[in-house]
């Protein structure tokens, strides 16, 4: 295997909150984790915290509690690669990608939790959000900087927290019901805004580039009228991530999206089964050169 790309972690944080809570939350809370614990630990961790605010959504107390131990252990990961001096493109991969997945977790929390969602709702959302995060990720592939625009995900998190921490009290719960799709539209508008903003920057954008936008709206299209598979767009835009991660991680090509997936998705009966099977190949297909040129930088406990 060819050696990969010299790393850099570039950041650009404009967010509302995350430089504030940055220095007033998370640094002067990592204390609590030993040094020896590795960041991609803290990374896998999280992760698992947000799956189970999925799993408890039907206990707004529960889930808000499992997806506030997720923000902390989300962003204590990189102080601690910085603290301990682990710092890899392995835990930006890590860390990054897992995030690509939490985004769309996170429209299904809301789903479930509050039953006011509807389907389609449920699709435009993911397609809005991962055409800004395909965006995001795209620009890191041309300029090397992952930029965080003033509404981030950090934001997105720390709102949903908030809502279900208060709909832990019931009439709290049915009040706020009817409002979630409306935040939820509310939602789609700043998507929209983030994408538009970080294309233009990009100009002129690639025809590959608008291939996995593209892709996006059709897998959207597709699961809204024929496939009656809301996730497709979401599993569409982590295979486009994925692939601009692989770029910028490994050996700077810019690849065209999958077409396949458009056809597939579209097939009678089993076109929505078909296309995620296949979609999880393509993303196996990027991830697996990651691991392999960087998975040496894996550790289970940080050197003294």
């Amino acid at each position: 295997m060819s050696q990969p790309r010299a790393y850099h972690y570039r950041c650009d944080d404009r967010s509302l909150l995350g430089p504030w809570m940055r220095a007033r939350v998370f640094d002067p809370t990592l204390v609590l984790v030993p040094r020896g614990i590795p960041a991609n630990l803290l990374t896998l961790a999280g992760s698992l915290c947000f799956g189970a605010a999925v799993w408890f959504a039907r206990d707004p107390g529960l889930a808000a509690a499992f997806l506030a131990a997720y923000l902390f252990l989300d962003h204590w990961d990189g102080s601690q690669a910085k603290r301990t001096g682990t710092g890899s493109a392995l835990g930006e991969f890590i860390d990054h990608y897992l995030d690509t997945f939490h985004n769309g977790m996170l429209a299904w929390l809301l789903y479930r939790s509050y039953g006011t969602v509807s389907d389609e709702l449920l699709i435009a959302f993911l397609a809005v959000n991962y055409l800004a995060h395909a965006a995001v990720a795209y620009q890191q592939f041309r300029t090397g900087w992952m930029v965080f625009e003033r509404v981030s995900a950090l934001e997105s998190v720390v709102l949903v927290i908030a809502l279900l921490a208060v709909s832990a009290w019931e009439p709290a719960h049915a009040a706020l019901a009817p409002l979630i799709p409306w935040g939820m539209a509310l939602s789609c508008l700043g998507g929209l805004l983030t994408l538009g903003i970080t294309l233009h920057r990009l100009r002129p954008v690639s025809t590959m580039a608008w291939g996995g936008f593209a892709g996006i709206v059709v897998l959207a299209a597709a699961s809204a009228l024929w496939a009656g598979a809301p996730w497709l767009p979401a599993c569409y835009g982590c295979a486009v991530i994925a692939g601009h991660m692989r770029g910028h991680l490994v050996d700077g090509i810019e690849r065209r999206p999958d077409q396949l997936s458009w056809v597939l998705a579209w097939t009678p009966y089993y076109g929505g089964a078909l296309a995620t099977l296949w979609l999880a190949a393509v993303i196996l297909r990027h991830t697996v050169p990651v691991l392999g040129a960087w998975g040496h930088k894996w550790v289970w406990w940080n050197p003294d």
